[in-house]
């Protein structure tokens, strides 16, 4: 499994052909959308070298029209990031901030006692929701110090590597990066 992910402020202003027809009434809709659609069209020209591909949705979900490659987006205030695999997967990233537990715990009726404890409960459910079948594996972890980070496949997950674009002189970069997971 390949997580690619950018920073929204690093590729703004965004690309509007990236928005392919669609246009949301939120310029940040807009941009959340057009900016994921160029990580994707640029990890899946530049790394699985896919020149031309075809997006379907099938039970709301994008899926590569003839290709068995299967990928999954999530955002969440700076960070656009996608999951690829040969197995169906969901993922789902959120920005750690304070949050009333009390009322969640109730709500839930599931005690948290850390933000960690709904992060990780909040994020293993929104992945499950995207994966669309069974879960066999959620690998979770922190990403960029302030973001939760869930991963759900039905298959297990035994390696996960991480990549960053970046812009470079200009240009657009992958930069690999080193996280235990």
């Amino acid at each position: 499994m390949k997580v690619f992910f950018l920073k929204k402020e690093e590729f703004l202003p965004y690309d509007k052909r990236f928005l392919f027809g669609n246009s949301f009434k939120s310029e940040k809709r807009n941009v959340e959308f057009a900016l994921s659609r160029f990580l994707l069209d640029y990890v899946l020209k530049n790394v699985y070298n896919i020149e031309n591909y075809e997006i379907e949705t099938v039970n709301n979900k994008p899926k590569l029209k003839n290709n068995s490659l299967n990928f999954n987006i999530s955002h969440s205030k700076e960070i656009i990031l996608t999951g690829f695999s040969n197995s169906e997967i969901g993922v789902d990233i959120e920005f750690i901030k304070e949050k009333n537990l009390e009322k969640f715990s109730k709500y839930f009726n599931k005690e948290f006692s850390t933000l960690n404890d709904f992060y990780d409960f909040w994020t293993k459910y929104e992945a499950e929701i995207k994966l669309q079948d069974k879960v066999k594996c959620f690998k979770s972890l922190i990403l960029e110090k302030n973001y939760y980070l869930t991963l759900a496949s039905n298959e297990e997950i035994k390696k996960v590597e991480f990549y960053q674009l970046i812009k470079n002189n200009g240009d657009v970069a992958i930069k690999e990066l080193k996280i235990e997971n």
